[in-house]
């Protein structure tokens, strides 16, 4: 790549913080030579390049990068305010939602009645615009659920209990005040736990479900989350 062929000719010495590698859906996908190229350029001194978890340490081993080692995910180490409070509600409508369009889909029957906090750019759309054609789209095409159908329950839920925050504070102070979490996101669970609020990460893929391995983490499948609804699921996690 340009980046790799202009780091080498101006011999600087280069440090890689954060990156991300997209393997496909079942972790098939190669990486990319310019990728291999980046990462022998920052690994010159024989350096471990930390990953998430075990998936991604062994996808990367597959792949010939064999100087891996996984140490989780660094938002879990940023702050960190105490023990976990007890979770103590009965109803749903204590229960907020760090919002992500699977776990959309598992409780579309009850959405309206949660909390809905967004985080990126899909669901600016969503939250700020009305815009769900891209989110709509991939629920029904993945659950089978009308795409109409899905379009109305996420519009009225979002007016109802929608909430965008302006600022990484904002996201952070709202997610630290509510009673408890189920979420759909990792960072929106990590940060959940951390301000010690009872929070339950629903799992999508591997790159959260090794983090929920590496960290024994309170989890749940999403297909847990439609059968049992999202007190049952919340209740049903192991806080130890």
């Amino acid at each position: 790549s340009q980046l790799v062929k202009f780091l080498k000719s101006a011999d600087l010495r280069t440090v890689f913080l954060s990156g991300g590698l997209d393997a496909g859906q079942d972790g098939s996908d190669e990486v990319h030579q310019s990728v291999k190229e980046l990462l022998d350029l920052c690994s010159v001194d024989n350096q471990w390049i930390g990953v998430r978890g075990s998936a991604s340490a062994l996808y990367l081993h597959r792949q010939g990068v064999e100087n891996v080692v996984p140490i989780g995910c660094p938002t879990m180490y940023s702050k960190y305010f105490g023990e976990i409070s007890p979770l103590q509600t009965d109803s749903k409508e204590d229960i907020a939602i760090p919002f992500h369009w699977t776990i959309a889909a598992h409780l579309m029957s009850e959405l309206d009645e949660h909390t809905l906090v967004g985080q990126d750019v899909m669901d600016e759309e969503l939250f700020l615009e009305y815009k769900n054609f891209r989110i709509s789209r991939n629920i029904s095409e993945r659950f089978g659920i009308p795409q109409k159908e899905v379009q109305s329950k996420l519009k009225y839920a979002v007016s109802k209990n929608g909430f965008f925050p302006e600022s990484y504070e904002a996201w952070y102070d709202k997610i630290g005040s509510q009673k408890a979490l189920l979420s759909g996101r990792l960072h929106a669970a990590i940060c959940g736990l951390t301000q010690g609020v009872p929070t339950v990460l629903s799992y999508w893929d591997l790159r959260t479900r090794e983090i929920v391995d590496y960290f024994k983490l309170p989890s749940v499948s999403g297909e847990e989350v439609r059968k049992l609804g999202s007190l049952s699921a919340l209740k049903r996690a192991d806080f130890e």
